[in-house]
């Protein structure tokens, strides 16, 4: 059930089984079902898990998001995520 929109998925990606809209994925990454990344960065490693909303962010290496998470910033301040995070609680 994967859909990638205006996006660019980096060599030996992982699994995509969500929505990707205008952003990157890094290598490694694992999107699960009804996970949806808009307007940001994935790097290597991650996984955002089922159910999971990602817009307006940077999650850096090793991060995992876990079912059901949102993690919303804006155009003019993105949220940031670093590196190792284990994200269990909504950022607005």
């Amino acid at each position: 059930n994967s859909k990638v929109e205006n996006s660019q998925l980096g060599f030996l990606v992982g699994i995509i089984n969500g929505k990707v809209k205008n952003s990157l994925i890094s290598r490694g990454v694992k999107i699960q079902d009804d996970a949806l990344i808009e307007e940001s960065l994935v790097f290597t490693n991650s996984e955002v898990k089922s159910g999971a909303q990602v817009k307006f962010a940077i999650i850096d290496k090793g991060v995992v998001v876990e079912n059901n998470v949102k993690i919303i910033g804006s155009s003019e301040k993105p949220v940031v995520i670093p590196k190792g995070t284990v994200v269990t609680a909504d950022i607005l």
